[in-house]
């Protein structure tokens, strides 16, 4: 077996994973592997590098394996900050919810004491107090409409997908 071949496979490596290791192209690596060609000097220099390793030390050798425990942390570590980032979104979001129903509450009463309200002087400053009021009201909802909901739906949505696809990436 070709010694390139026995390398790869001591170190569990696919030969395009192996090929992006050495900066060298798969067609490259397999033609190298088949002793069609020969690879590039810095590339024989890191195989002759692995080589040491793996003969004089064993324990070296499980550090390279470390390796994908260390992506799986990373990975999970962004999987969990996404999910905190989504439900952020998702409270603000319930939150926002809740302020346009209680807006729309409130433009009912303004609206029904304004149909009551009776004629006359006095009434008069009390029209304008409630016309203030509903005019505050309008801009508060203005900042939760239906459009924000949604967008603010949306960035929650792809927190998610963003943890679930970090997840996934872990295996």
């Amino acid at each position: 077996m070709n010694a390139i071949k026995t390398i790869r496979e001591a170190l569990v490596q696919t030969q395009s994973d192996f090929a992006a290791f050495l900066s060298v192209s798969r067609d490259l690596l397999a033609k190298s592997e088949a002793g069609l060609r020969f690879l590039p000097t810095a590339a024989i220099l890191k195989l002759g590098a692995i080589e040491i390793l793996l003969k004089s030390s064993p324990s070296r050798f499980t550090e390279i394996e470390e390796q994908p425990a260390q992506v799986k942390k990373k990975l999970l570590a962004q999987a969990r900050n996404y999910d905190s980032l989504a439900e952020l979104a998702n409270l603000r979001l319930e939150m926002m919810r809740d302020r346009h129903f209680k807006c729309l509450k409130g433009l009912q009463i303004i609206s029904i004491l304004l149909a009551n309200l009776p004629v006359g002087t006095a009434s008069h400053y009390d029209k304008l107090c409630l016309e203030i009021m509903h005019a505050r009201i309008r801009k508060k909802m203005n900042n939760c409409d239906a459009v924000a909901q949604a967008l603010l739906q949306l960035k929650a949505d792809v927190y998610s997908y963003h943890a679930e696809r970090a997840r996934a990436m872990m295996g």
